[in-house]
Order: structure tokens, then sequence, then C-alpha cells
């Protein structure tokens, strides 16, 4: 009886089938890497797109932050000592120490600042509270890139928290209510981390709110880990 098939020997076969195989399997892997490459270019374009979007809702209350920053007093901004060591949680205020309390009380100068507000200012920083509330939730809930955010708006939120926040008091203890505009708290936050550690600030790094009646300082950036290796690494020791 002869082993041969449709004219093919069992070694002939051997050799189709391995042929076969190989050429499955490179089918296989080139359909894994144009799909590998596919979800990427998805995942891209998905990116781009949430940024996009949040970039239009920083945009969708430009012009309420233009006339909080031209028409408040510089005098009612927050310092960095006047805010909690622990902004609250989604779901927490922490408990404050008699000490931190008193420390984060308005000074006179703020509560004349406050005193001379009109309905109008306070109707705008409650759109500017809002927008930031509302942009931050998304960010805390993984809609937008954190990173892209307070790497470019940093500074932005800085400046606003502090000067948004003895109004965002008021507006909870007068009206609102409850926890109204924590998120800001947080966000003020992790911007001050992203400002404290990001190479494109040193040590001597100020934020200032200002307009036509003066100018105040509102946060000085710290030194983080990252910043003092990389000055360090750039310059040799000197005194001081």
């Amino acid at each position: 009886m002869s082993d041969d098939l449709l004219g093919f020997s069992q070694l002939e076969w051997t050799a189709v089938q391995a042929i076969a195989v190989s050429v499955s399997s490179f089918i296989l892997v080139v359909t894994v890497i144009v799909g590998v490459r596919q979800l990427r270019q998805a995942a891209r374009s998905a990116q781009f797109d949430a940024v996009i979007r949040m970039q239009g809702l920083v945009d969708d209350f430009r012009e309420d932050r233009r006339q909080l920053f031209e028409n408040l007093p510089v005098e009612l901004a927050f310092t960095r000592d006047q805010f909690a060591l622990k902004p609250p949680t989604p779901r927490k205020q922490p408990s404050l120490s008699y000490g931190e309390r008193r420390r984060m009380l308005l000074t006179p100068e703020q509560t004349a600042a406050m005193a001379s507000l009109t309905d109008n200012d306070l109707d705008t920083a409650r759109r500017v509270i809002t927008g930031f509330n509302d942009l931050g939730q998304l960010i805390e809930d993984g809609f937008f890139p954190e990173s892209t955010f307070y790497d470019k708006h940093q500074v932005l939120v800085l400046r606003s928290c502090h000067l948004v926040e003895p109004i965002r008091r008021h507006l909870e203890d007068e009206s609102e209510g409850g926890n109204y505009g924590r998120t800001l708290l947080r966000m003020r936050m992790t911007a001050a981390r992203y400002c404290d550690n990001s190479p494109k600030h040193d040590d001597v790094a100020a934020v200032y709110v200002s307009n036509s009646q003066g100018r105040r300082l509102v946060y000085q950036a710290k030194s983080g880990p990252l910043k003092r290796t990389r000055r360090a690494m750039a310059r040799p020791f000197r005194e001081h």
C-alpha cells in the first residue's frame, strides 16, 4: 500500500502542514499588531477628545473669571496659611484643631473687603465656583486627565481658589449650606502639589492676584524633592 496521498508523500504533507501553521501564525501576529495599533489610536483619539472637552469647560467661564479678577479687591485673597492642612474628602470634612481654626479666620482687611462686595460680585464668584467645582468633579471621576489639566492650569486654579475662598465660605454658611464648593479645596491642594514639584517652577516661584487696584502674593511654591535633586545636579553647592 502506498503512503502517498494525492501524489504527495507523508513527509511532503508534513511540510505543507508546517507551512500552513506558519502562515496562520504570521496572519495572527499581523492581526494582533494591527489590532493593538488600532486600540492605541482609539485611545489617543479618546484622550484628545477628552482634553478638547476639558478645555471647553475651562473656557466656558473664562469671562466670569476675567470679571472676578478685575473687580474683586485683592485684599480679599487668602494666603496659603489660611487653608486647612488637609482638604476635605468627597465624603468627610477633617477635624480641625482650635489653633488651625483660628489661623483660618478672615483678617480684618478681608472682612472689610467682603463687606464691599456687590450682589453682582457674589453672583460672578458663584458661577466661577460652580465652574471649577463641576470641572474638578469630572477630573476626580476620571473623565479628564488630571496631569494634563494641572500641568496647564495649576496657577489659574491657585489664583482663583485663593481669591474666591472667603466668598465660598460665605455662600456655604449663608445660603448654599452643607459642603458647597469643597471640591475647590481639593483642587487647590492638587494644584499646589503640581506647582511645588513641577520642573517648570523653582522654589522661588510665586503666584499673585492682581488688578488695577493692587497686587497680592497668595502662594509661594515650595521646593519638592525632584526640584531639589535637579538643582543639586545642575549647580555647585553654595553656602547661604
